[in-house]
């Protein structure tokens, strides 16, 4: 698991901007294929050539809302964060976010903790690349998250602490 904080990010102008600017420099560091990426530093050449290059789904259905003015056009990466949809399809062994799900469970690495991730018992909170706009979002700036013990929730997007839980399809 990765570590992203608000430092992690440029300043923002415009709160209704805040959540794609952030979930496109998470998207970028991810992918980035340099040695400051995780793309770049996390994989060999070997592991590379297993991993497929993904459309990702960033459309309404990803966050399970009725409607998103913040969702964004679907993407082509390596890497990616699961959506909100993908963390309760049960084809992917997940149940239903109203319940709390041991297989969204993430460690967090040593990496993380050093960074000043938030933990519990060695579990990390992550963000999904799904902005929310649940009628009881306190912010326009809510992303949707997994809490320590898998429970599916929204949070504002600029929370410290908040990790990111990096996804691949192989070939």
């Amino acid at each position: 698991m990765g570590f992203i904080n608000r430092r992690s990010t440029r300043r923002f102008n415009e709160k209704s901007d805040i959540y794609n600017i952030r979930a496109e420099n998470i998207r970028k560091w991810m992918n980035d294929e340099s040695a400051d990426g995780f793309y770049g530093s996390a994989f060999n050449a070997e592991e590379k050539a297993k991993i497929a290059k993904s459309t990702v789904r960033n459309d309404v259905a990803s966050t399970k809302d009725t409607e998103n003015k913040y969702v964004c056009d679907d993407t082509n990466d390596y890497v990616f964060s699961l959506s909100r949809q993908e963390l309760e399809d049960e084809s992917l062994r997940f149940i239903n976010a109203d319940n709390i799900d041991k297989a969204r469970l993430s460690l967090t690495t040593d990496f993380a903790r050093a960074k000043a991730a938030t933990t519990f018992n060695n579990y990390g909170l992550y963000w999904t690349r799904s902005p929310s706009q649940n009628e009881w979002c306190f912010w326009d700036y809510d992303v949707y998250n997994v809490l320590a013990d898998g429970y599916v929730t929204f949070n504002h997007c600029c929370l410290n602490g908040r990790c990111v839980r990096p996804a691949i399809k192989l070939i």
